[in-house]
């Protein structure tokens, strides 16, 4: 396949490994391209990776990292490297546009499509592009829709932010009171939490009559989205985004907090590889389980492919680890290329769960390590008593893994 190509798996292992000759500078250029290739954004990248590592094999670019001690560089693992991020002032290569409106120019991350042409944030802001508006948010496009809301694409005039803005589907908030409950719970939620791996809130209320939900704005993928282009990623990048979601999940436990519809749809990846939990409109607080009156006694809340065995029973009363049952299930998909668990209905599919009918990863891709086998198995014990008891437990087994990498 493409993307793991020699030139794209050289470059991969020298962001994994990041030795002390690499520059700052460099290793940002690197990542950017390695980005760009995945995405196949730009035919040419593939001819600018080669040469890039052609002179880095050459030791033409070759210098001492001074912005790490030794310290710095081992007190974290190397799995989650792509957490770095990449502002991409170096990088020579970005090509500038001129405003469809008025004409000024701008730089590609600055520009935005708008009815097929690209315009510029002020445009936006004073009305010289038409688009829709609600209140202080000018919607540029629809990003997706589910269950409970539809998210756009939206600029924040006042602060001329690009930011996600999700409304309760249908604009309304009076057709139906449990989505208007949930909405709010949401909102609720979010303003509590704040991590790097957790989608950020920054606004939310009511305005004319609609209820919105106000996020930052995750240019990227959704895992789906990359699943579909890639079939699977390989083990590093599997327990990339396996620590990344774990260290999510471990915040919101901490604050009590269950997402209970994680799912490869609800992982953003954005263009430097840091992965972003989104969609916390199932998410609920432990210590109202059962007591909110919002979920119904038996309620098969979800999405059932991903579910643990005691949420297809009843969604109430979960707990952390059915967060940690619902992320063994992604990594499995995603170290595997297949859902652990199908169906060709859904009482098939129901049944599977509940009895643990699975195949084997180990049967399934026999080229998976041991070792991260048997932390996604762990993850997907049928008995909670069996998983990991806390998303930490996950993740600092997956931080174990890159220590025995490193052996």
């Amino acid at each position: 396949m493409f993307w793991m190509s020699s030139d794209l798996e050289r470059a991969l292992a020298l962001l994994r490994d990041r030795p002390a000759w690499l520059a700052a500078p460099v290793e940002r250029r690197l990542a950017q391209l390695v980005t760009t290739v995945e995405n196949c954004a730009r035919p040419e990248s593939a001819g600018e990776l080669a040469a890039l590592l052609a002179e880095l094999e050459a030791g033409a670019v070759l210098e001492a990292r001074s912005c790490d001690s030794p310290a710095d560089r081992t007190s974290d693992p190397r799995i989650p490297r792509f957490e770095d991020s990449h502002d991409g002032e170096d990088d020579e290569s970005i090509r500038r546009t001129e405003c469809a409106e008025c004409g000024s120019e701008m730089a590609p991350e600055d520009s935005l499509d708008v009815n097929w042409k690209m315009v510029c944030v002020e445009c936006i802001v004073t009305g010289a592009a038409r688009v829709p508006v609600r209140g202080d948010y000018a919607l540029l496009g629809r990003l997706g829709a589910g269950g409970m809301g539809e998210v756009y694409k939206a600029v924040e005039r006042p602060t001329r932010r690009i930011v996600a803005f999700k409304v309760l589907k249908d604009f309304q908030t009076g057709h139906d009171a449990e989505l208007a409950v949930r909405f709010g719970r949401e909102i609720a939620i979010l303003s509590r939490l704040d991590h790097p791996n957790i989608v950020r809130f920054l606004a939310g209320g009511e305005i004319d009559g609609h209820l919105y939900l106000v996020m930052e704005f995750v240019p990227g993928k959704t895992l789906r989205k990359v699943l579909a282009g890639r079939g699977r990623l390989d083990p590093v990048r599997t327990i990339q985004v396996g620590y990344q979601v774990a260290k999510a999940l471990e915040h919101a436990f901490s604050h009590k907090i269950v997402h209970r519809d994680l799912k490869p749809e609800n992982i953003m990846i954005d263009r430097e590889g840091r992965v972003r939990v989104i969609d916390l409109g199932l998410a609920k607080p432990m210590i109202s389980a059962g007591v909110s009156g919002i979920t119904g006694p038996d309620a098969c809340l979800g999405t059932i492919p991903y579910m643990a065995p005691e949420q297809v029973e009843d969604s109430r009363h979960v707990d952390q680890r059915a967060d940690v049952y619902s992320l063994g299930t992604i990594l499995y998909e995603t170290a595997s290329g297949q859902r652990a668990f199908t169906g060709q209905t859904r009482l098939a599919l129901i049944d599977r769960i509940r009895t643990g009918s699975y195949v084997p990863l180990s049967e399934a891709d026999p080229d998976v390590p041991a070792a991260i086998q048997a932390v996604i198995e762990r993850a997907m014990a049928r008995d909670p008593q069996d998983r990991f008891q806390t998303p930490g437990e996950m993740r600092a087994a997956i931080k174990a893994l890159d220590r025995m990498s490193r052996r």
